[in-house]
């Protein structure tokens, strides 16, 4: 499998954490062959293009296997996940589910008792920035549960999660204990509930604690992927709020908003998707940020954006 991909930004808004974030969104943050290659920097545009994914897949009843350019996505949790550890998210990424992939060797087993077993050895930009992880994962009844564990890039790592069925809404958790190399240990957890109504509305909320939150963080750090993979946020405690709703089969809303609950900080991220046509989308979006300057959200600046994205 091949994805290929190439974008084009026209901005108004380069000296800033939100542009800081884009440019560090690269492959050379994380894989250990870096494919993508700038075309353009300078004045209001920005143009790049990538080996989005490049990965042979190997499958039978009982094993897979995958080699190559890829996303190791390990954590069911939306906003944040502590066990999304070779692929980290960062929802203020206006393109969060774009995931930078990894060059991996991902191996799974799936036994008779609905359990299954997972291997990755991830190869970085050099040795040290190398991850090897397990997990194991068995469902019970109508309930994941899952358990992690191995060295991620320069921290050692073990946590496991759950992802199943409360009367009619769906609940999810996520917990991780870190031993970083350099730094003192610490715990994250994220709890989430989500719900979906027939008039096509669906309602999402996450608790976020983060236990290697890190106040002293400047925005650039908080922009960059290999750092964010450890820190994420200034504060510990933060809610995430999500709304989706189905206007038409052609267009969707999507709203987003996070509370800083340290610093009464917010950031609301309201976003609109129509399907043009077959391979055509067009999203109109906007990112606002509320709060003191040094609290989680304060001192980002609004951004309005478009969007075009054509699949061929």
């Amino acid at each position: 499998m091949v994805n290929y991909d190439i974008e084009s930004i026209i901005n108004d808004f380069r000296n800033t954490p939100d542009f800081a974030t884009i440019q560090n969104k690269n492959q050379g943050t994380l894989a250990a062959w870096d494919a993508d290659h700038v075309l353009h920097d300078a004045d209001n545009h920005y143009m790049r293009h990538s080996l989005y994914r490049a990965y042979i897949n190997y499958y039978s009843p009982a094993f897979r296997a995958v080699l190559g350019k890829q996303k190791v996505d390990w954590g069911r949790t939306r906003f944040w996940s502590p066990l999304d550890l070779f692929n980290p998210v960062n929802p203020l990424d206006i393109e969060y589910t774009e995931r930078v992939g990894v060059d991996a060797v991902n191996l799974e087993h799936s036994f008779e008792d609905f359990s299954s077993l997972a291997l990755v050895y991830a190869a970085g930009p050099n040795k040290d920035l190398a991850s090897v992880g397990m997990k194991y994962a068995k469902t019970l009844g109508t309930t994941d549960v899952f358990a992690v564990g191995g060295q991620f890039r320069e921290d050692e790592v073990v946590g496991f999660g759950f992802d199943g069925q409360l009367a009619n809404a769906g609940v999810r958790g996520e917990f991780t204990y870190t031993h970083p190399q350099n730094d003192g240990d610490y715990f994250r957890s994220v709890l989430g509930l989500e719900h979906s109504f027939e008039n096509t509305l669906t309602l999402l909320g996450e608790y976020f604690y983060n236990g290697g939150a890190d106040k002293t963080a400047f925005l650039q750090n908080l922009s960059d992927f290999r750092y964010t993979s450890r820190v994420l946020t200034r504060n510990k405690h933060l809610l995430g709020l999500n709304a989706d709703y189905e206007w038409t089969p052609l267009l969707k809303m999507h709203q987003m908003m996070i509370y800083d609950m340290e610093d009464n900080s917010v950031f609301f991220n309201p976003q609109f998707n129509y399907n043009l046509k077959a391979n055509l989308d067009i999203v109109l979006g906007s990112q606002f940020f509320w709060g003191r300057t040094g609290s989680e959200f304060g001192s980002y600046e609004n951004v309005y954006y478009i969007q075009t994205q054509f699949y061929f």
